[in-house]
């Protein structure tokens, strides 16, 4: 049996289920703090259709963030993912975790992807390829997309600067820490 499944998860390592960990080749994306936080932000306020009038301020965003751990879930990611790599190094995993920062894959998405059909043997053309990076344009898939099923659509949200500041002081420090260890090296065997 070649069926190949791909599984997408925002979870911790720590909330995988273990035969998922054992089995499944894994690539990670990390997100800088203030963009992912942001966007969960958003999506909770979203799902719980809550009126924020284009503005979210400070004592707002820490009331969401104490109710829902927006922050310490962020962190948690971080944390988790970084001790799994490093265990991974040190004691040769067979399935050793990629770790790549999203901001890096979207600058080269033709390489990144170049590198997914051969880390996962998808077997796409060249011309497949081509094609899906045509199609991951952010214009090309804002288009297409209505107002209520995606968070970057509406752009007019404004958070405090205040709230830069609390997840930068809470989060940058997990961050460079997991980033040092990306992969982005990597990508430059499938280009």
């Amino acid at each position: 049996n070649n069926k190949k499944i791909l599984w997408h998860s925002h979870m911790p390592y720590n909330k995988i289920v273990p035969l998922r960990k054992k089995y499944c080749k894994t690539i990670v994306l990390i997100r800088e703090p203030k963009e992912g936080i942001k966007s969960y932000a958003i999506k909770i306020l979203r799902d719980l259709k809550i009126n924020f009038d284009n503005q979210l301020s400070y004592d707002k965003f820490l009331e969401l963030d104490k109710k829902h751990n927006i922050i310490s879930h962020y962190n948690n990611y971080f944390i988790s993912w970084h001790k799994v790599k490093i265990k991974a190094k040190k004691y040769n995993y067979l399935n050793e975790p990629f770790i790549f920062d999203l901001d890096q894959v979207k600058k080269d998405k033709k390489t990144y992807l170049n590198f997914l059909n051969r880390f996962y043997n998808f077997e796409f053309t060249k011309d497949q390829i081509q094609s899906a990076v045509e199609q991951l344009d952010i214009s090309h898939i804002k288009k297409k997309l209505s107002k209520n099923t995606v968070r970057f659509t509406n752009t007019s949200i404004i958070f405090s600067p205040e709230i830069d500041k609390i997840i930068d002081i809470k989060c940058k420090e997990n961050y460079e820490k997991i980033k040092k260890l990306s992969d982005e090296k990597v990508l430059l065997n499938y280009v």
